[in-house]
């Protein structure tokens, strides 16, 4: 699917998500049809800077979300105890077993050392989302990174350097359990809790444009459950001016998508890449990089 988010890139997604969320203190989307607040979601992540050549087109992101529109949920979260309605979905892909990360993504986006396999690991994207407008980004944005199982976000184990360019000089395991909330111009990013996330497939087939990295892959309409609780921190700011949210999810049925990558090749860097320093910034509250797609 051309919406998926690539190794790398999503750091740089989650660095940008602060630019999407606006000034809201509303609890509850609209009463917006799928199409238009998928349509909202597009028009986010088209603004995105993914860093590759491949990255999607408005066309091609709507092309994908035509796919989930007829199944779109509605749900209520909950933001410090307040109860939040919002659009929801989920999908999850697999990969072809042995194949490295560092033979799909490459260029700085993705560095890693000569000789590493980061596998690719398969993994549940929600997406949780307010809009009031087709024509606006959504005014808030729940993103999260998981697996089936219970998935935890305690990034206390995990460490790596970033020098000032931006670039790990040592290579360690990605934390690959992620999750981030934007509103009200600030980001917030996933430091301690779990998510239980479960799938069930169905029979029927999805026709959706091929993800940039896949040369052949199949998609099953799935229905999703996830539930949990996470503390964040903001993703921007330390010490005791720092803002932390608590993000509950109690257990919500949500419908998707389940991609089966069957066939990959190499997607190139963009010539106009993101700008540097969205990184740093990231990892200002311990915030690690995922080698999730």
């Amino acid at each position: 699917m051309k919406f998926s988010i690539s190794s790398g890139a999503i750091a740089l997604l989650t660095f940008a998500a602060v630019s999407l969320a606006g000034c809201n203190a509303s609890t509850s989307s609209s009463s917006l049809d799928s199409n238009s607040a998928l349509q909202s979601l597009a028009l986010g992540l088209t603004q995105l800077p993914l860093g590759y050549e491949d990255s999607p087109s408005p066309a091609e992101i709507k092309a994908s979300f035509a796919a989930i529109a007829p199944l779109l949920d509605r749900v209520s979260v909950t933001v410090d105890g307040v109860s939040q309605e919002m659009y929801a979905f989920s999908t999850r892909a697999t990969f072809p077993a042995g194949t490295c990360a560092e033979a799909v993504f490459t260029g700085p986006q993705a560095p890693r050392l000569p000789g590493a396999c980061t596998p690719l690991n398969p993994g549940i994207q929600t997406f949780l989302w307010q809009t009031r407008s087709a024509a606006k980004a959504p005014e808030k944005l729940i993103m999260i990174i998981s697996d089936i199982g219970t998935n935890g976000f305690d990034h206390s184990t995990v460490t790596m350097t970033f020098p000032s360019d931006g670039k790990p000089n040592v290579q360690q395991p990605f934390f690959q359990m992620f999750a981030v909330y934007a509103a009200a111009g600030k980001l917030f990013g996933a430091k301690s809790g779990s998510i239980t996330s479960s799938m069930t497939p169905s029979g029927s087939n999805c026709e959706v444009p091929l993800d940039p990295f896949a040369k052949s892959e199949t998609c099953h309409f799935a229905k999703f459950t996830v539930s949990g609780s996470i503390e964040m921190g903001e993703s921007m700011e330390q010490g005791p001016a720092a803002s932390t949210v608590s993000l509950g999810i109690p257990p919500i049925a949500v419908d998707g998508l389940l991609i089966d990558v069957t066939a990959m090749h190499p997607i190139k860097p963009s010539t106009n890449p993101a700008p540097t320093g969205a990184v740093e910034k990231l990892q200002s509250n311990g915030q690690q990089l995922p080698a999730q797609r």
